[in-house]
């Protein structure tokens, strides 16, 4: 007799129901406690006796008290410890109460074109929208300049994982799941102007993790933001290769296309068109191994870099800021 084989729309709804609970609703007060705004958030951790969310740094930003509501309409005062612009993170801390659903973290590096992902937030109306939910697939893995500081208008890169999911306003620092019910984005921000639908973006684990980690341990980030704009070896051609002198033997790496002022890379003397093989020891097989590798230097640690320049391999060195 053959075992029936559990539909997709049963692993929806079973990836759902697991973490359907450890998404909240971040309601946002001015100093007068009046009602500005929400987000959406996601309790990840309960320790000490106390519970721990994270959402996105520019909703927490906004607002002097937050509340963070519950599903099942429990609401507790939140406390925020720290926060990052960069990687537009934040956490939150429920004091004296524990609660009992917790999210998992899953690997968005593991994620394929066109995989499923659910969001859950809180769109719009907050409370009368509360942990919306909403189906997509996997629509790429993407790197996007912005500035950071308006005064020196220096320029950085970050990644981000792009869905189709549909997603809007208050569904910032909301969940998104793979169908083992494990949070893989959180997310962020969407293209809503004439002639883009559905482009919406999420930080990738591999940022949002070892970020979170870092925040609550030391209250800001150590780790160097990435410094260089940089793709693949691999989504290069033969005439890039043949360009610039690449070893055959040498089929992995990123390449360097931009780096930004006064960032590590720049100490390094990281040059465009230099192709990074390996940080320290590791090797770097695409740019998703080269950021996960950036999160285990800190401030003051020394980072060893192994590049391809004009077909020679050199050894760059240098402090991290």
């Amino acid at each position: 007799m053959n075992t029936p084989s559990i539909t997709d729309e049963q692993r929806q709804i079973e990836a759902i129901a697991k973490i359907y609970d450890a998404c909240v609703t971040v309601n946002l007060f001015d100093i007068n406690k009046k009602h500005i705004g929400h987000g959406s958030g996601i309790v990840y951790q309960v320790t000490n006796g106390n519970t721990y969310v994270v959402t996105n740094e520019h909703v927490a930003k906004i607002s002097p008290y937050v509340q963070i509501a519950f599903v099942n309409g429990d609401k507790f005062d939140g406390e925020l410890l720290a926060s990052d612009v960069f990687n537009d993170l934040a956490i939150i801390r429920i004091n004296d109460f524990e609660a009992k659903d917790i999210a998992t973290f899953g690997k968005t590096e593991t994620l394929k074109l066109g995989q499923t992902v659910i969001a859950i937030g809180s769109p719009f109306y907050g409370a009368y929208l509360a942990n919306t939910v909403t189906l997509g697939i996997v629509s790429g893995h993407r790197i996007f300049p912005f500035e950071i500081g308006t005064q020196t208008g220096t320029q950085e890169w970050e990644a981000f994982l792009q869905i189709d999911a549909s997603i809007g306003k208050g569904n910032s620092g909301g969940a998104l799941i793979n169908l083992e019910g494990e949070v893989v984005g959180i997310n962020t921000w969407g293209i809503s102007q004439q002639g883009f639908h559905f482009m919406n973006f999420a930080i990738p684990s591999y940022i949002f993790s070892p970020v979170i980690h870092q925040l609550q341990e030391f209250g800001k980030v150590t780790s160097p933001p990435p410094g260089i704009l940089f793709t693949s070896l691999g989504e290069k051609g033969e005439n890039f290769r043949s360009q610039f002198n690449i070893p055959k033997m040498v089929q992995h790496g990123v390449v360097v296309h931009d780096i930004a002022k006064e960032s590590f890379g720049e100490v390094l003397d990281i040059q465009k068109d230099d192709v990074i093989i390996h940080v320290g020891n590791v090797e770097i097989s695409d740019f998703i191994t080269f950021r996960k590798e950036l999160f285990n230097y800190h401030s003051g640690d020394e980072i060893k870099l192994t590049v391809i320049r004009a077909g020679q391999e050199l050894l760059l060195a240098g402090i991290v800021h």
